[in-house]
């Protein structure tokens, strides 16, 4: 496929989440992140018989009650689509919600929904994607 469109990665990840012959694994652990803060991490990978990981799943739960949601689709270990749902604190110590959606073609961003004002870059959606693929194939080993 020469160029994949929004609509194509759409099928693709419904493709993904409906098929019944790929292999679920958690990873859970609590760590300290910025400022000293303990939270936990929920990490659900979806494999293929062969190893290949096809999307990652990372729950951050914060002590506040809060959590981030970071889904991630990969097709070949590129990054095809990403949905974040994150609480982000603004100065004015106002609670921000982003919930966007980003559509990759070979690295390149196609396509971005955002529903919220706030949203991530998408250098950063990829840089946190390839760090959820590395720790997923680690623990897949």
């Amino acid at each position: 496929m020469n160029q994949q469109t929004a609509s194509d990665i759409d099928v693709y990840v419904k493709k993904i989440n409906n098929r019944t012959d790929l292999i679920d694994s958690k990873n859970k652990f609590k760590t300290k992140i910025e400022n000293g803060k303990l939270a936990e991490f929920t990490i659900n990978t979806r494999t293929d018989k062969k190893g290949d990981i096809l999307r990652i799943n990372a729950k951050i739960d914060f002590l506040n009650k809060k959590s981030d949601d970071y889904t991630f689709y990969f097709e070949n270990d590129t990054l095809n689509f990403a949905h974040i749902i994150k609480f982000m604190e603004t100065d004015e110590n106002l609670d921000t919600i982003t919930n966007s959606e980003f559509y990759f073609f070979q690295e390149n961003l196609i396509k971005q929904i955002d529903e919220k004002e706030k949203s991530m870059e998408a250098k950063t959606v990829q840089q946190l994607s390839e760090f959820y693929l590395v720790f997923g194939k680690e623990t897949a080993e």
